[in-house]
């Protein structure tokens, strides 16, 4: 499961973190928050693999402020990431590649498979 949670610091803005987690979200949450200052809100979660989170990460980086936490309060995230996680992609395609630029290595018996997106 892909989530994205939020924090407000004092002068206002927001910022998000965009992470996945196979377990228990509010343990996932409260392991985030122990290193946090400021209240973090889960915002969204989204049906999705670790994957798409990692591809989430590279298509984005450039506006990354620091490791997985992002400018603003999520919404252009969330969007970007359920339009994907809806894609039938199937799970031994890997996608490889920095920026906005990927291209799948797909093996040989998918050949006749479609990985546009």
């Amino acid at each position: 499961m892909i989530y994205i949670v939020n924090f407000k610091v004092v002068h206002g803005k927001t910022y998000h973190k965009v992470g996945w987690c196979e377990g228990d979200i509010d343990r996932r949450i409260s392991m985030l928050q122990v290193g946090n200052p400021f209240k973090l809100e889960l915002y969204r979660l989204i049906p999705g693999t670790w994957e798409l989170e990692q591809t989430f990460h590279d298509v984005h980086r450039h506006i990354c402020i620091r490791g997985e936490w992002y400018p603003g309060k999520g919404h252009a995230a969330a969007f970007w990431l359920t339009r994907r996680s809806r894609t039938t992609t199937p799970p031994d395609i890997r996608w490889v590649g920095k920026g906005r630029q990927f291209k799948a290595k797909i093996p040989s018996s998918n050949r006749g498979i479609s990985t546009e997106h």
